[in-house]
């Protein structure tokens, strides 16, 4: 009974915390930190840690994830630059913080999970969409610029790289909302939607790609 109450409040605002994650990638990184904090707490904020300690060992997944931070940490500690160690391990820490945080035994809804799919699905549309009107409203000169060496301009501050591979995901997750459930006749809206979104992000992604060779 207490770990259900412990539940029904924590599984809003570990939601929230999510959304919030996701939104504030596109405008603040210092929102990002701070909803990326706040998620971590609340991640702990039961009583039974042992539980989510069992659940991160036995999760492949989330022990491969952790790698990213286990393997600096060790090789670091034969590293004769310490400060610069201390320095990635601080860049590296969330690659263990979140899986870790992400075994904590909270509750998400099915169609929580949806929500937070198609909120992240727009926000790359929408980015998507920004990126290739600036391309489309400058064409000769972002043509002319990729002769230099510049790129198209993209959200999170023009990192590319970073918004290519968060295209990648987003079309991933709309071709994954196609391709099930079709036959639902109550889901057809979400088809049209995941398949207008698979259909752009395929093209940004294919034009990412073309201007990179």
């Amino acid at each position: 009974m207490l770990n259900k109450l412990q539940n029904e409040w924590r599984s809003p605002i570990i939601f929230g915390t999510m959304a919030a994650m996701l939104l504030s990638m596109f405008f603040s990184r210092a929102a990002l930190s701070a909803s990326m904090v706040f998620f971590i707490i609340f991640s702990f904020f039961h009583k039974n840690i042992g539980l989510q300690l069992r659940n991160y060992v036995s999760s492949p997944l989330l022990l491969g994830i952790s790698l990213l931070f286990f393997l600096p940490l060790f090789s670091g500690l034969w590293s004769g630059n310490k400060q610069e160690w201390l320095e990635i391990l601080k860049i590296k820490l969330p690659l263990f913080l979140f899986p870790l945080a992400f075994a904590s035994p909270f509750t998400l809804h099915a169609k929580q999970w949806l929500r937070l799919i198609v909120f992240f699905v727009i926000l790359i549309l929408a980015g998507t969409v920004w990126s290739m009107i600036l391309y489309a409203a400058d064409f000769d000169a972002i043509n002319s610029g990729y002769l230099k060496a510049n790129s198209m301009i993209t959200p999170l501050k023009n990192d590319r790289i970073r918004f290519s591979l968060l295209v990648s995901i987003a079309a991933l997750l709309s071709g994954r909302m196609f391709f099930t459930d079709r036959s639902a006749n109550k889901k057809k809206g979400n088809l049209v939607v995941a398949a207008v979104c698979l259909v752009c992000m395929l093209f940004c992604i294919y034009w990412l790609c073309e201007q990179a060779l």
